[in-house]
């Protein structure tokens, strides 16, 4: 059948693989090339005007479209609860303002349970506590017992006291419903103090209270715990009036967007040095949510320029990979992660990208992915946040 006849008769069309072609075409595309002016602009004016991010990995997260901006610089890792130490220098890079910790979690699944649920960083880290689950790769499992609190409050205090005590900025923690990409203000660091909402509020938050979508996306209504508006350091309170303000207007334009996040199934898992945002840097293909799970790699540069991934670093990525691949490898679309079928790896030298394609491709559950699901690996450099050298990675198998 034709694509116009699928398109005619309402029938879901399947989804094109991202290219190299695709994806430098989409890095030059007049819409990108705006989005760099404009964050190179906000960077080199040195007076704080970015905001920086701390994310989850989650597909369903884009922070670009959560908080609707181009001033964004972002590191994202599974629970957003990655090492922070290797990205003190962004941390403190006097382009950003202040930082905003995004932990997420499902509306409807709040309902079921009447616990906070929906991170599945979160959600594992709970139940490996409780001995109802078991992760059999190591790295994995390393850093979620190491990293990952099995309570979304804690997990969003424990960032944010990290993040201020390395940066000394401002520091807002919030809870992302990934449903609605409505957002949550839970926590604020402001120099030493922090200011939190009361954690039980939120253990007591109980089944069948949202009722009305509209009703929960309203600031200050009560029905869901979170700081006042008023309360809040001011930049805050702009973010989080904009996030609001835009979710009702998402819902009300686009009612199949819920359906459409109640599953995890981007078509890429990413590995990237780069601070810009990907769907900033390719909106075309990674612009809208669900399409990547996105995972910050850091690195180290020498005195001599020469451009390096400490090995520890480097398997905290790998643990944090079999996440979605071995998701992919099972091909349940129940649980997500079917349509998973590429891995782009980018950082700052064509020469560091191959290598770690060259390591990854020596490890037993991306050896399966690729022999089971025809998984692809994609390689590319980029220096100043452009796209300058991209191609597939030869399958050594």
């Amino acid at each position: 059948m034709s694509l116009l006849r699928r398109i005619e008769q309402g029938q879901s069309t399947p989804e094109l693989r991202v290219t190299c072609q695709t994806l430098l075409a989409d890095n030059k595309s007049p819409k990108a090339l705006n989005n760099h002016r404009e964050w190179r602009k906000a960077k080199e004016s040195g007076e704080g005007q970015m905001t920086l991010y701390i994310v989850c990995s989650d597909a369903r997260i884009v922070t670009a479209e959560i908080f609707d901006g181009l001033k964004i610089v972002s590191i994202s890792s599974i629970a957003s609860s990655g090492d922070l130490k290797p990205f003190s220098y962004l941390l403190q890079h006097p382009m950003v303002g202040q930082i905003v910790v995004v932990g997420h979690f499902d509306h409807e699944k709040i309902n079921e349970t009447g616990r906070m649920a929906g991170c599945g960083g979160v959600d594992t880290s709970k139940k490996l506590k409780a001995g109802e689950v078991k992760i059999e790769n190591h790295d994995l499992d390393t850093y979620i017992e190491q990293r990952v609190s099995p309570a979304f409050f804690s997990s969003v205090r424990k960032i944010v006291e990290e993040a201020g005590f390395i940066s000394g900025k401002p520091v807002l923690g919030t809870l992302v419903d990934h449903l609605t990409y409505a957002a949550f203000p839970i926590m604020e660091l402001i120099g030493e103090k922090l200011t939190k909402y009361p954690e039980g509020y939120l253990l007591k938050f109980q089944k069948g209270q949202i009722n009305n979508l509209k009703d929960f996306l309203a600031i200050d209504s009560g029905l869901f715990p979170e700081m006042k508006l008023e309360d809040l350091y001011l930049v805050f309170q702009s973010i989080i009036m904009k996030n609001r303000k835009k979710a009702i207007k998402r819902l009300e334009k686009d009612p199949g967007f819920i359906e459409r996040q109640r599953i995890q199934n981007p078509s890429t898992v990413v590995i990237s040095t780069c601070p810009m945002p990907l769907a900033l840097r390719y909106p075309g293909t990674f612009g809208k949510p669900n399409k990547a799970f996105v995972i910050r790699q850091p690195f180290v540069k020498s005195e001599a320029g020469e451009i390096s991934i400490e090995d520890i670093d480097l398997m905290s990525i790998v643990g944090q990979i079999y996440y979605p691949l071995s998701h992919s490898i099972m091909n349940d679309p129940k649980k997500g992660f079917s349509d998973t079928k590429d891995l782009l790896i980018e950082t700052p030298s064509f020469e560091l990208s191959a290598q770690i394609a060259n390591r990854l491709l020596k490890i037993q559950f991306i050896q399966d992915w690729i022999s089971q699901r025809g998984g692809k690996i994609i390689i590319d450099e980029v220096r100043e946040e452009k796209t300058t050298q991209i191609q597939e990675f030869p399958n050594t198998l």
